[in-house]
C-alpha cells in the first residue's frame, strides 16, 4: 500500500480577523487587461503605485514608463473606477536630472498623500540600474518639485544593500514618521530593507535589515523578496511583495504580515497571485500595488509576455474577508515506479459537497500548476504552484465557500495541460 508522506493543512484562523490571503482566493482579473498597455509611451509601462483620493473621489496612479530607446521616467494616470485609466496630459511627471544618481531617468514611485499635497519617493537611474532614492513634493500630484539635496537614501558601505538600493519601493506615513521599504541588493540577492524618517531628508536604516529576506534555497522567493505595497487593517499590516526563484520562472506575488512594521511573517500559502499562463500578456507578474476599500482588495500589477520585454499594467480584485481552515497542500504518494506520462485523474468524490481529492502523475521534475476555474474562465483556486519531482501526487480542494456548479480543474506541467470537470453540489 502506498503511504502518505505528508499533508499540510493551513489554518488561517490567525489571519481571520484581518483578511485574505490564500492562494485559494478567487482573484478576478479585469477583462480589459492590460489597462495600461506597454505602448502607452511607445515602450514599457510597469510598477504601478495606486491610492484612492477620498476628497476628489478619484483613483490616482503613478507608474514607471520608458520609450523604446529613451530614458526611464514616471507617469501619472487617474480613474473613476480603478479599471479604466486616463494618463495625464503633462506626462511624464518626473524625469531624470543632472544629479549623478538620476542621469538616466527616474523609476519606481512610492507616493503618500498628506494634508497639503503629496510626497513621491523615487529611484534615480544611473547606467543600467537604480542607484539611490530621492523625493519630490506636489500640491496636485501632477506637478512636482524635487528636493534640491537629493538623493536622501544611498547604498551602505557593506551589507545586504551595498550594491544598490531602491528599485522597489513601498512607503507608509502615519502623520509623523515615514516608513520606506526598499530593495537592497548585495550582488547575489534582492531583499527588502526598512528606513524611517520624520522629515524625509534624514533616514535611519533599521538594524534588523533586511526586514523581509529572500526565502531559503529551493523556495519560490529564493532570489528576491521585494516589497511593493503595504496596507493596514484591524491592527495588522499587510505587505505585497514580488518573489522569484533561480530555477522556476516566472515571478509571483506573495503576502507577509506584521504587527509592528519591522518583524514580518510570510504567509505559508504563498504565492497568492501568479502567472496568467502561457501566451498571456501577464505570463510574468510582479511589482504590484494594493488598496483595500469597502471590503474589496484591489490589485494593480505589472505583467510581461513570456520570452519578451513588453511590460504592461493590469488589475485584479478579490474579496477581503475572514477565512477558516483551508486544506492547501497535498500528500505526495510513495510509489516504486516513475509515471510514464503526465496524467490528471478524475477527482474523488465527484460530484462532491465540500471537498474533493485531485490526483495527478508527473513523469519528470517540472514546474507544476493546478488551478480550478469556473465555466466563465475565472480562477477560483490555485492548489499547486511550484516545482515538483517525478511521482504521484494528490491535492485537496476545499470548496466550502464556493457556489454549487460545474468547475474545471487544469493541471499544467512541462508545457502540457490536462483538464477534468468537477461538479459541486451543495
Amino acid at each position: 500500500m502506498p503511504s502518505c508522506r505528508w499533508i499540510l493543512v493551513l489554518a488561517l484562523a490567525a489571519l481571520a480577523s484581518a483578511g485574505p490571503a490564500s492562494a485559494q482566493l478567487a482573484w478576478t482579473r479585469n477583462p480589459g487587461n492590460p489597462t495600461i498597455p506597454n505602448y502607452v509611451s511607445g515602450g514599457y509601462a510597469l510598477a504601478p503605485n495606486v491610492l484612492y483620493d477620498e476628497p476628489a473621489q478619484t483613483w490616482r496612479m503613478w507608474f514607471t514608463a520608458k520609450d523604446y530607446g529613451g530614458p526611464w521616467s514616471l507617469w501619472s494616470a487617474t480613474s473613476s473606477d480603478g479599471e479604466a485609466w486616463s494618463v495625464a496630459a503633462n506626462d511624464p511627471v518626473i524625469e531624470g536630472g543632472a544629479a549623478d544618481f538620476e542621469t538616466d531617468g527616474a523609476v519606481y514611485a512610492g507616493v503618500v498623500q498628506e494634508r497639503k499635497g503629496y510626497t513621491i519617493f523615487y529611484t534615480g537611474v544611473n547606467g543600467c540600474c537604480g542607484s539611490a532614492v530621492g523625493f519630490a513634493t506636489s500640491a496636485d500630484g501632477l506637478h512636482w518639485s524635487k528636493y534640491a539635496g537629493n538623493p536622501v537614501l544611498v547604498p551602505s558601505a557593506t551589507g545586504f544593500d551595498a550594491v544598490l538600493i531602491g528599485t522597489s519601493l513601498a512607503v507608509m506615513f502615519d502623520g509623523k514618521t515615514y516608513r520606506l521599504y526598499y530593495e537592497g541588493r548585495n550582488g547575489t540577492l534582492s531583499q527588502t530593507g526598512l528606513a524611517t524618517s520624520t522629515d524625509r531628508i534624514h533616514w535611519t536604516k533599521d538594524p534588523s535589515n533586511p526586514v523581509l529576506p529572500a526565502g531559503p534555497p529551493g523556495s519560490w522567493d529564493e532570489s528576491e523578496a521585494l516589497a511593493t505595497s503595504i496596507f493596514g487593517h484591524g491592527g495588522t499590516l499587510y505587505m505585497i511583495y514580488t518573489g522569484s526563484s533561480k530555477h522556476s520562472p516566472p515571478q509571483g506575488l506573495g503576502l507577509a504580515t506584521s504587527s509592528d512594521g519591522v518583524t514580518w511573517t510570510k504567509f505559508p500559502g504563498n504565492p497568492i497571485f501568479t502567472s496568467g499562463g502561457p501566451g498571456q500578456w501577464d505570463w510574468d507578474v510582479g511589482h504590484a500595488s494594493a488598496v483595500l476599500r469597502a471590503g474589496l482588495l484591489h490589485l494593480w500589477y505589472s505583467g510581461n509576455v513570456q520570452g519578451g520585454v513588453q511590460w504592461s499594467i493590469g488589475s485584479a480584485t478579490t474579496r477581503f474577508a475572514p477565512m477558516h481552515a483551508v486544506v492547501q497542500r497535498r500528500p505526495e504518494i510513495d510509489e516504486p515506479s516513475t509515471p510514464a506520462a503526465l496524467l490528471l485523474h478524475p477527482s474523488v468524490p465527484n460530484p462532491f459537497r465540500t471537498t474533493t481529492t485531485i490526483s495527478y502523475e508527473l513523469p519528470e521534475r517540472t514546474m507544476v500548476t493546478v488551478r480550478v476555474h469556473d465555466l466563465m474562465g475565472r480562477e477560483v483556486a490555485t492548489l499547486v504552484h511550484e516545482e515538483e519531482n517525478a511521482g504521484r501526487y494528490q491535492a485537496e480542494w476545499d470548496a466550502s465557500r464556493a457556489r454549487s456548479g460545474v468547475y474545471v480543474c487544469t493541471l499544467s506541467a512541462g508545457g502540457h495541460q490536462e483538464q477534468k470537470r468537477l461538479v459541486l453540489m451543495k
